[in-house]
C-alpha cells in the first residue's frame, strides 16, 4: 500500500517516508478496542460500583465513591479519550479509499454491508439487546459519509482533488 505523508513530493506509487494506510488502520482499529473495552466493561464496573448514586447523591457522596474508585473512574475517562482518535482517523481513510477505490459501488455496499452485520454485537455489547433504535454503530456514520462525497463527486462532476 502507498505511505501518507505530510511532506509533499513523490510520484504516484513512490514510497515518500511517513505511514502506510494499514498501520494508520490499525492504530484506529486500536483506538476503536480501547474505547470499546472501557463502553463494555469498565461501564459496567462503575455502575455496578455505584457510579450514578454517588454522582446524583451530591459533592460529598460522590467525594468519598471517588476515594474508593477513582482509579477506575479516570481510567474509564483516559480510554474513551483514546478512543476518540479513532473516528477522524476512520474518516480520513473514507476518504482515501473514495479517491483511491476502482469500484466505487462495490467499497460502499462492502461498508453498508459491514454496518449491518455489525450492527446486532454492536447493539448487544453496549446496550445488552439485538436492536437499540437510539444510536447505531459508526459504521452507518461513515456509510453515510461515503454516500454524501459520492454525491459530491456526482453533482460535482470530479472527485475530491489530489492535495
Amino acid at each position: 500500500m502507498e505511505t501518507v505523508s505530510g511532506a509533499g513530493g513523490g510520484s504516484a506509487g513512490e514510497k515518500t517516508g511517513g505511514i502506510s494506510g494499514s498501520t494508520i488502520k490499525l492504530i484506529a482499529v486500536a483506538a476503536m478496542l480501547v474505547d470499546h473495552t472501557a463502553a463494555v466493561i469498565i461501564a459496567r464496573l462503575l455502575v455496578e460500583r455505584g457510579y450514578s448514586a454517588a454522582y446524583w447523591g451530591g459533592e460529598s457522596q460522590l467525594a468519598v465513591w471517588m476515594e474508593r474508585n477513582g482509579v477506575l473512574y479516570y481510567t474509564y475517562e483516559v480510554m474513551r479519550g483514546i478512543g476518540r482518535l479513532g473516528f477522524p482517523v476512520f474518516c480520513f481513510l473514507l476518504v482515501e479509499g473514495f479517491r483511491k477505490t476502482r469500484n466505487l459501488k462495490k467499497y460502499a455496499m462492502r461498508l453498508g454491508i459491514f454496518a449491518l452485520v455489525s450492527e446486532v454485537p454492536f447493539n448487544l455489547a453496549l446496550a445488552g439487546r439485538v436492536w437499540e433504535p437510539r444510536y447505531q454503530n459508526v459504521y452507518f456514520t461513515l456509510f453515510l459519509g461515503l454516500l454524501v462525497l459520492c454525491a459530491y463527486g456526482f453533482f460535482g462532476k470530479k472527485k475530491i482533488p489530489d492535495p
